[in-house]
């Protein structure tokens, strides 16, 4: 690692660089009273670890939907590698879903996320609780997927946002 990016949005970990304070998700939630969270987005090059570890009473707490990254060069870039981070996401109970466009697909085994990430070398994916899609209506209206469309569950209501051809 260093200071030797030639795109301005490959930010990583390095010994060099401007330092930037970091907070953990569950701090911060603290400090303002532990607000209901339904969605985490996670893109950090390869850091997704680190995030989740900061993250862990909130996703055993309210179990919201977590929309990552998942690159696995970066991640190993980073001590770390995709199939840990599936797996440490399976045991917290959810399931991984690829979105495109308006439609979320099924529960993806661990073959399908590799094909994906084969074809693309790195993808967003969407982690749901696996509990959370039971008997659940999925409703994302409009193409592509628009701001504010809705995943209806028994349970709860989750807010799926969309910014320019990248769903959330």
């Amino acid at each position: 690692m260093g200071c030797t990016a030639t795109w301005l949005g490959d930010h990583r970990i390095a010994d060099c660089g401007v330092d930037t304070r970091s907070v953990r998700l569950d701090s911060l939630l603290a400090q303002h009273g532990k607000p209901r969270v339904s969605l985490v987005k996670i893109d950090v090059q390869g850091a997704e670890p680190r995030v989740l570890l900061g993250s862990l009473a909130t996703l055993r707490e309210f179990a919201p939907a977590v929309y990552m990254e998942i690159d696995g060069s970066a991640l190993r870039e980073s001590g770390s590698s995709a199939v840990a981070l599936i797996d440490w996401m399976r045991d917290l109970g959810y399931e991984v879903h690829a979105v495109r466009g308006k439609n979320l697909s099924h529960a993806l085994s661990k073959e399908d996320i590799f094909v994906i990430l084969r074809k693309l070398g790195y993808a967003d994916f969407l982690f749901l609780p696996a509990s959370s899609l039971a008997n659940a209506e999925v409703m994302l209206p409009g193409s592509p997927l628009q701001a504010g469309s809705v995943l209806n569950t028994q349970r709860k209501l989750l807010t799926v946002q969309a910014c320019g051809k990248t769903p959330l």
